[in-house]
């Protein structure tokens, strides 16, 4: 198993890259809807969106490309995920307090409280991303257990969580275009369930589970990095990464 004897500046900047997409990809007002508008522009603004969505992937496959190949401490990972939770709350509080005085609409502590509770959408629905690592960082010590001794079992886990998040996403996708670009129905699938016997058994009904999916990507990378850097074609642009 490999360990990580220095700094990989490969990842720094896989994550300054993350940030900067995800700055781009909140702060762009353009119309990108080329469906309603058939301008060449506007399928080059859905194209550069898409590049951009790829933000919090990156930031959860340069975290498990880290984490997978470290010692593992029980206790000091139960303390990181007591600090995430922490850091969630306090910038939930942040949060909710500057935008009632950008709003002008001031709440009670009974009001801020539910909102916090509830985590609206609107108010700090914004802050899900912490949400998301706590979720992760919950199941992580039962990962990184498989991963390190028996890691066929590993890939097992990393298909079949791919299949129930990208892979219904995906078909939900397909299916909404076939409704309203070919059979032209109002229709969705929301309105028509087309993955009700999928959904029976799909064991990660949680929203943040395609992040363990990006996050245990990364660690596989990892391990695997010197196989990738001895493929030919692309063996100057590995070596030049991991330098």
């Amino acid at each position: 198993m490999g360990k990580i004897s220095r700094r990989d500046h490969g990842i720094d900047l896989l994550e300054t890259l993350a940030i900067f997409f995800v700055l781009a990809y909140h702060c762009s007002f353009y119309d990108f809807n080329f469906i309603g508008n058939k301008l060449p522009i506007y399928y080059f603004r859905y194209f550069f969106r898409t590049i951009l969505s790829t933000c919090v992937p990156l930031f959860f496959f340069a975290n498990g490309f880290l984490v997978f190949h470290r010692k593992f401490d029980l206790k000091k990972h139960v303390k990181k995920i007591l600090r995430f939770m922490l850091l969630a709350v306090v910038w939930g509080i942040l949060t909710i307090v500057i935008l009632m005085f950008i709003r002008g609409d001031y709440l009670s502590s009974k009001e801020i409280l539910r909102i916090l509770w509830r985590w609206q959408g609107g108010w700090i629905g914004h802050l899900w991303f912490l949400g998301a690592f706590v979720s992760y960082y919950l199941i992580f010590p039962l990962l990184k257990i498989v991963f390190d001794y028996n890691r066929r079992v590993f890939l097992y886990f990393v298909v079949v969580c791919g299949i129930f998040t990208f892979g219904r996403v995906f078909i939900n996708n397909i299916w909404d275009v076939c409704v309203t670009q070919i059979i032209h129905s109002a229709a969705t699938s929301r309105d028509i369930d087309l993955l009700g016997i999928f959904n029976i058994f799909d064991p990660f009904r949680a929203p943040y589970y395609y992040a363990v999916v990006y996050s245990c990507i990364g660690g596989l990378v990892y391990e695997y990095k010197d196989q990738l850097m001895s493929v030919p074609v692309k063996k100057e642009i590995f070596m030049l990464y991991w330098q």
